[in-house]
């Protein structure tokens, strides 16, 4: 059976995401521009999964949100909301609720990323690697050397015995084979391992942030990795 999702944007903001939309497989995806009419159409029939594209036609995203809660409560779907860096602060109300908050700012693989483990689309195949990498939180506690499980154009997998709730910071810094200097990074916890199926006690992060060049510094040592099959391992 197909997932129904149902995306309230304006027709400006679905020309600008459809390239990344129609990759998605596996869903009903249904389009509507006018907010009012979204809530009658939820009304009649819950959708697995509600995008809203900030700012909404003619209504205010926190308010449109709230109302509909109060609407469907136990009915409403999961909801992710969609919003340019600069508005993600003001949004952050619906974080605490249980929303999901996506940088419409980011770059565009990072984007399809995002959009695919929503739409439960695996993103485009890429490289997995081992590599060193030293994490430290935010808030300054700094963890010994890490090993990697493997990582990947969108994120990684980190081997370690530490608890780090979802949404956690980490500040990294990644010794790749073949790169001189570490590289630079900030990812965002995601999910734990399960020791069960992963066989690994560990944090899978995304990334959201690299420091100056080292993004493509990274690109291309993915790109290496691609062609080296003797290092890389296709997921």
């Amino acid at each position: 059976m197909k997932q129904k999702v149902v995306i309230v944007a304006s027709e400006e903001a679905m020309d600008a995401l459809a390239p990344t939309l129609k990759r998605a497989q596996g869903i009903l995806l249904e389009h509507v521009t006018n907010p009012k009419s979204a809530a009658k159409r939820l009304t009649e029939s819950t959708p697995e999964l509600l995008i809203l594209v900030h700012p909404l036609p003619d209504y205010e995203t926190v308010a449109f949100w709230r109302d509909l809660e109060k609407h469907l409560q136990s009915a409403m779907p999961r909801t992710v909301v969609m919003a340019s860096a600069a508005d993600l602060f003001d949004l952050e109300p619906l974080q605490n609720l249980g929303v999901r908050l996506v940088n419409l700012s980011q770059s565009a693989g990072e984007l399809e990323s995002a959009l695919s483990s929503f739409l439960r689309k695996a993103p485009r195949p890429h490289a997995r690697v081992m590599v060193r990498v030293a994490v430290e939180l935010g808030a300054g506690k700094i963890l010994r050397i890490a090993q990697t499980v493997n990582i990947s154009r969108s994120g990684l997998l980190i081997r370690t015995s530490e608890q780090f709730p979802a949404g956690s910071t980490l500040d990294l810094k990644m010794e790749l084979p073949g790169e001189k200097d570490a590289i630079e990074a900030r990812a965002e916890v995601v999910r734990m391992a399960d020791p069960e199926v992963e066989r690994v006690h560990g944090i899978g992060a995304r990334f959201v942030w690299f420091r100056g060049a080292d993004e493509r510094r990274f690109d291309e040592f993915m790109d290496r990795a691609v062609i080296d099959s003797s290092s890389a391992h296709p997921v």
